[in-house]
């Protein structure tokens, strides 16, 4: 008959903490448990309204969350109160239409989170120093987002924001970089912007297809990324910026005799174009025809994220079936050592 082998107290505990440290790895690496004492990884969380947000209440230490894969529509000042000590808040692949903006708060960083609305409380004190939003489903620049005083990095890049006001940036005194590249901004309008330490502006593909920087005021301003738009002339680009160091003009429809005034100009102050700008009809021509090519592209990668949005859910929730299996199997092996 076969009998079972004796262990001695040391081995079981040694298997204890072996099977102990498997487990916590494989939780780790499922972002079920803390990175440290002050951040942590929450995966798969919804939460429909207040009551669900009890679950929240257990972390009220934890300056730094992450959420991946979550469901919250809505995630408002109320829920967001339970994490009382947050300082840093990144979402990544959920689905999320609005979020309000906590004033402890230092960064706001959304990915891939369908987010639609960003809420700015216009009479609130805010600490944020960088919103990021990526690959949303923005159509503007955030209202009343002067309020937030503090901040030095703006990017919203990969959405769908059509047109942007940049008197509605004006006054943010610390603002050093503004990423708006990837969307399907038309139109900057300007009146009177102030942003004084404005280091880099991007407006990288997009539908741009005329900006004038007349009424900026931006002196420490050294790189614009005027990439791939439909731009013929980019007015006072070099004028207003005294202190411009790079400038990026390839992927464009200049008018020759603009194209070569900037050329000739750039040179003379010292300034980086990344490529001598296309002017020619020929030129002009295969560029739209590439520009063509390049939105349908961009239309077929839009869908290609939305699919694999879905297999990343549908891996979140066999991970969490997994996770359900082997703490049964650390269970049931910790009983029979």
């Amino acid at each position: 008959m076969f009998s079972h082998p004796s262990y001695s107290s040391t081995t079981v505990v040694t298997m204890k903490s072996f099977f102990g440290l498997f487990i916590l790895a494989y939780f780790h690496q499922l972002g079920c448990l803390a990175d440290g004492d002050d951040a942590i990884v929450l995966r798969n969380l919804e939460i429909r309204g207040n009551e669900d947000a009890v679950k929240l209440l257990q972390y009220p230490t934890h300056k730094k969350v992450r959420l991946n894969n979550a469901e919250i529509p809505y995630l408002t000042v109320e829920i967001l109160g339970h994490l009382k000590s947050i300082k840093v808040l990144k979402i990544g692949y959920s689905i999320l239409k609005t979020i309000h903006v906590l004033p402890q708060l230092e960064t706001l960083h959304l990915d891939a989170s369908r987010v639609s609305e960003v809420i700015i409380n216009p009479v609130d004190s805010f600490d944020l120093e960088e919103l990021i939003v990526i690959r949303g489903d923005l159509t503007k620049l955030p209202a009343n987002i002067t309020t937030l005083g503090k901040l030095r990095k703006l990017r919203l890049r990969s959405c769908k924001i059509e047109y942007v006001n940049a008197d509605d940036l004006s006054g943010l005194q610390h603002l050093e970089s503004i990423d708006l590249g990837h969307n399907r901004i038309a139109s900057v309008s300007s009146s009177a912007v102030k942003l004084p330490q404005l280091e880099l502006l991007d407006l990288s593909f997009n539908r741009l297809v005329e900006v004038n920087f007349k009424n900026w005021n931006a002196p420490k301003l050294r790189e614009i990324n005027l990439s791939v738009n439909k731009l013929t002339i980019a007015a006072s680009i070099l004028q207003s910026f005294p202190h411009l160091h790079d400038l990026l003009l390839s992927g464009n429809q200049w008018h020759c005799s603009w194209r070569d005034y900037i050329v000739n100009e750039a040179k003379a102050r010292d300034v980086a174009i990344d490529s001598p700008p296309l002017c020619d009809e020929a030129s002009v021509t295969a560029l739209i025809d590439s520009q063509s090519k390049f939105d349908r592209l961009e239309m077929l990668i839009a869908n290609l994220r939305e699919e694999l949005g879905k297999a990343y859910q549908e891996i979140e929730r066999l991970q969490g079936l997994n996770s359900d299996l082997v703490e049964a199997f650390y269970r049931y092996t910790i009983e029979k050592v």
